[in-house]
């Protein structure tokens, strides 16, 4: 799309460079480009955050990356785990039973050394009501479902904050594949300070290290 978002960068002063990810990446990148839909997983990730986009159209692209991400991942490594697609574009098991989302996203995520987050039944439950719905009321019933009891004005942030938790497992996804080593920000806390764990993984104000 021959542009560049600048709000919440992964890499900003003293966090990572773009040339470090870009060197470390590619060719995983070219290795796996395809198999995987990465092109097209970075293209959706970047016009998540369009200006001008409605927050719920911007949330239900965030989601639409996350299945994106499993289905990817069961068609090319499926296989190894006895995970085939139906004909009608479903996945499953090698007792034909049908992986369920949270089976393939986790197998996905665990694939790169992630875990599904605690909040994840709230993810699906805000994927499913906008999908249906194409946008919730502070008034409807669903939404307390999904959030619990909101403050009057509320809502707006619940919702933003999930898409937070979305955009950091697409982010950090994104980085593990690509077997990227360094540091980078969350979206969640673009404001993180860089740290030099000796963890493989840490989060410290917004960061994630990989080394």
């Amino acid at each position: 799309m021959a542009a560049c978002n600048q709000f919440r960068p992964p890499f900003a002063s003293g966090v990572g460079t773009l040339t470090d990810f870009i060197a470390q990446a590619w060719p995983v990148y070219k290795a796996k480009k395809n198999a995987r839909a990465i092109k097209q997983l970075i293209h959706m990730i970047t016009l998540t955050d369009a200006d001008g986009t409605v927050l719920e159209t911007k949330v239900t692209m965030t989601m639409q990356c996350l299945e994106s991400v499993k289905t990817y991942f069961a068609l090319s490594e499926g296989p190894r785990h006895g995970i085939r697609e139906t004909k009608e574009g479903s996945f499953v098991d090698s007792s034909r039973k049908e992986v369920s989302f949270r089976d393939l996203l986790t197998l996905t995520l665990r694939d790169v050394g992630m875990n599904l987050p605690p909040s994840f039944s709230k993810i699906v439950k805000l994927r499913n009501a906008l999908v249906h719905r194409g946008f919730i009321r502070e008034t409807d019933r669903v939404t307390q479902y999904i959030f619990g009891p909101l403050g009057a004005g509320a809502m707006f942030n619940a919702i933003f904050e999930t898409m937070e938790e979305v955009q950091d497992i697409l982010r950090e996804f994104v980085f593990r594949l690509l077997n990227h080593k360094g540091p980078f920000l969350l979206y969640s806390d673009s404001r993180g300070v860089p740290k030099s764990p000796n963890l493989r993984l840490v989060l410290t104000a917004g960061l994630r290290h990989l080394d």
